[in-house]
């Protein structure tokens, strides 16, 4: 990635120099989907999984879906989650698939941010919490 003073747009330099949430708010994020979307990332921060032992993170994705209105999550394939979600506006065929990985690399933890991982030796290194997020 390039660094942000070499991007030209102000907007996306502005974005990407940002803390947190504060990168979101311009996109027209809800205020109570955004605190809740950086919650669930700090909390999937703070318990990594490593490749196919990811089932609390499961757990995690579904009973946060769950909570937050979204109806027909499902388990699938070991340690992994999908969900249909049907718009509502007229009938439509189109489909969009979205992917985000949820494992954590076996990686000791040392930014001493608040949500640090509390599993000794994995973290996620590689923004796989923000993508589930």
């Amino acid at each position: 990635m390039r660094d942000a003073d070499e991007i030209p747009s102000p907007d996306i330099r502005e974005r990407l120099t940002m803390n947190d949430d504060a990168q979101l708010r311009p996109l027209g994020f809800d205020e109570s989907l955004l605190e809740a979307m950086v919650a669930a990332r700090r909390h999937l921060h703070a318990h990594p999984e490593l490749s196919n032992d990811e089932h609390q993170t499961q757990a995690y994705v579904l009973d946060w879906l769950d909570r937050h209105g979204v109806t027909g999550a499902r388990a699938v394939a070991g340690a992994g989650v999908a969900v249909d979600i049907v718009g509502g506006k007229r009938a439509s065929n189109r489909r969009l698939a979205i992917r985000a990985d949820i494992d954590a690399l076996p990686i000791a933890e040392e930014s001493g941010v608040p949500f640090a991982s509390v599993r000794p030796g994995v973290m996620h290194a590689c923004g796989h919490d923000a993508h589930t997020a």
